[in-house]
């Protein structure tokens, strides 16, 4: 019988406010004037409980006293990247609160979908989003037609005085969202927070991307976001030491779970950018205060262009040496005195092999891929402290369990494939599954997606994605290559011809080729990414990454189109680079056509891998985190 207890992200904010008071806890740049905030551990725990008082005199006494019937409030939130982000969801799960953060860029209708999708009976906003969840509320209204309860909304003001670590806190939350001067909720002392809770109780409500259908909501229990903490605190050494720069959106689990609150959990500080500019996170990338860093590829690729776009070239070395200086990596001793960049890491989108290699040349950084997902935190790692592998997602994380659910091919004349236990073609291929005590409870109010979205006996979670386990082929020797050329190029040197024994001043080199067998590359999406093409499985984030190593391709996405003779095209929709792209009496033409690029590509890839159709585009559509949006794609080019 499990014993219930303070929600422990909570309870280790307290306790290290307790044990370290003026440690550095959250700080941030302007967000609505020109102050920057920093908080100490004293300052968020003191807002945390300020905010929480306030909120718990607006929560229904009884899960269906507001016509909901949830087990928990569900309280969905809108608050910027900010101090205010951590003391509102921090005084919500310490309340005993399901935690719902809404997505910052929705525009009002998407919201109003979100949050009568989440039963919601309270809203949270600050007063930078306060007038977008009013007309959210709004909208609400208009498709509910006076038939649904609409949620109260509140607004939250966090202040504190930047230069005073032991200063006066002033957290306040009103009623009238229209007014800055509006009436503030009455309170009275709570003497059970933070609240004790079962580990099963729903904790946390993330909703996934909707790139293949309506958004979900993925319901998380106190037992999966603690797990995913723990394991990537023991996996990435997260230490009260660190001090991460944060730029990712806090709606989805990278920034959430992955940075936010791992950092907190393990008693780091948070610095927000309140949005990303490559020019202004390289200035505090260079400075030596940060130690470890999460982006999606896209952010690294507008941190390269920026650089290649400097008009003065003594600009982009000393951004370059700066950087450089400040790689653990390169400079291993910097770590005894937690000075310099630690970690960088890399998700939520395929890394293309050249944008990590062209990022350790110009900053001494390896990055560290991992995999995961909304359902499931963080699944599979790079090692942070041994060897890193280039296209591939590396190993089960602590506490994860993986493993692969063979694909078989129909037929050559079918072209299609299904997921299956027994062996195919080839056992090291096929849907990854994964169990492990962070993977979620439900989708809410989706009981069959949610039954069908586990394989039994053992509950593994079906992902969608295809893996591969051990190197293509069974050779390991491309691999070390790869890893090898990466290390170089952060070194600024040539690589070894013995690849396999490189070692490197910071990872662990001794990885055997043995060991690799075992390690995971993601293909890609079974229903988008994996292109059945005359009885061949093609991996179009393989064909992506072998295209981007074209010197006139700068985007490119690899799709299937339907074909009477190959069952599906392989066909590349590219975006080229401007000294690509030519004037002709004013009409643009391209350096590049479907012949040239096919004869450079059969140098490279197996013939059936090869496009068959190009495109040429200006711009690929993307969501938020960078991922590309090859549904829109498809529907473009069948249109």
């Amino acid at each position: 019988m499990e014993a219930p207890a303070p929600h422990p992200l909570v309870a280790a904010v307290l306790a290290q406010a307790a044990s370290h008071p003026n440690s550095p806890a959250v700080s941030h740049g302007p967000i609505t004037n020109n102050s920057v905030i920093h908080a100490s551990y004293a300052q968020l725990a003191q807002l945390v409980r300020n905010v929480a008082q306030q909120l718990a005199t607006l929560l229904p006494k009884s899960p269906s006293e507001k016509g909901i019937a949830t087990e928990n409030p569900h309280v969905a939130f809108l608050v910027s990247p900010s101090l205010a982000f951590p003391v509102v969801e921090l005084a919500l799960l310490g309340l005993g609160c399901t935690a719902i953060p809404l997505a910052a860029m929705s525009p009002p209708v998407e919201l109003a979908w979100s949050i009568v999708n989440c039963e919601a009976s309270l809203l949270v906003a600050d007063g930078v989003f306060a007038e977008k969840m009013q007309n959210a509320i709004e909208e609400m209204g208009k498709q509910a037609d006076g038939k649904s309860y609409l949620p109260e909304l509140v607004v939250v003001d966090v202040n504190c005085d930047p230069m005073e670590p032991s200063s006066e806190l002033r957290a306040s939350v009103r009623r009238d969202a229209e007014s800055a001067s509006g009436s503030t909720v009455d309170t009275h002392p709570l003497l059970d927070f933070p609240r004790v809770v079962p580990e099963s109780s729903a904790a946390l409500m993330l909703y996934t991307s909707g790139t293949t259908g309506k958004p979900k909501g993925v319901l998380h229990t106190v037992k999966s976001m603690v797990a995913q903490l723990s394991s990537l605190q023991e996996a990435w050494e997260w230490s009260p030491r660190d001090r991460t720069l944060h730029v990712l959106p806090l709606h989805h689990i990278h920034g959430l779970q992955n940075q936010l609150n791992c950092c907190l959990y393990s008693g780091g500080c948070v610095e927000f950018l309140g949005g990303f500019s490559a020019e202004q996170c390289l200035d505090r990338l260079c400075t030596g205060e940060i130690t470890c860093f999460h982006a999606v590829p896209t952010v690294y690729t507008k941190m390269v262009q920026f650089l290649d776009l400097l008009r003065e070239e003594s600009a982009q070395h000393a951004y370059v040496a700066a950087l450089r200086r400040q790689s653990q990596f390169l400079h291993p001793e910097l770590a005894a005195s937690c000075a310099g960049i630690r970690l960088m890491v890399c998700g939520s989108a395929a890394l293309p092999v050249p944008t990590m290699q062209r990022w350790a040349h110009i900053s001494g950084q390896i990055l560290l891929e991992r995999y995961g997902m909304t359902e499931i935190g963080m699944g599979l790692s790079n090692s942070y402290r041994k060897k890193r592998f280039p296209g591939c997602v590396g190993w089960p994380l602590p506490g994860v369990e993986a493993r692969v659910r063979a694909m078989q091919v129909e037929g050559p004349e079918s072209g299609r494939s299904s997921a299956v236990d027994a062996d195919g073609p080839d056992p090291h291929v096929g849907e990854v599954l994964i169990r492990g005590p962070g993977v979620f409870r439900e989708y809410w109010r989706r009981e069959k997606e949610t039954e069908d979205s586990f394989v039994q006996p053992g509950r593994w979670f079906r992902t969608g994605d295809c893996v591969r386990l051990g190197p293509d082929g069974g050779c390991s020797l491309p691999l070390f290559e790869a890893a090898a050329a990466v290390e170089a190029a952060a070194r600024g040197t040539d690589h070894d011809a013995d690849c396999s024994t490189v070692e490197s001043p910071c990872l662990d080199g001794s990885e055997s080729k043995s060991t690799l067998s075992d390690i995971f590359a993601v293909l890609g999406r079974i229903s988008t990414d994996i292109i059945k093409t005359g009885g061949f499985k093609v991996s179009a984030l393989e064909v992506e990454t072998i295209l981007l190593a074209h010197t006139a391709i700068q985007e490119c996405a690899v799709v299937a189109l339907p074909c009477p003779t190959w069952g599906e095209k392989v066909t590349a929709v590219v975006v080229l680079s401007n000294a690509n792209i030519e004037s002709d009496h004013g009409e643009f033409k391209t350096k590049l056509d479907l012949t040239a690029l096919r004869s450079w590509a059969k140098t490279r890839m197996a013939t059936y891998k090869v496009p068959h159709q190009l495109e040429i585009w200006e711009a690929l559509p993307r969501n938020v985190l960078g991922k590309l949006e090859k549904k829109k794609i498809m529907k473009a080019l069948e249109a």
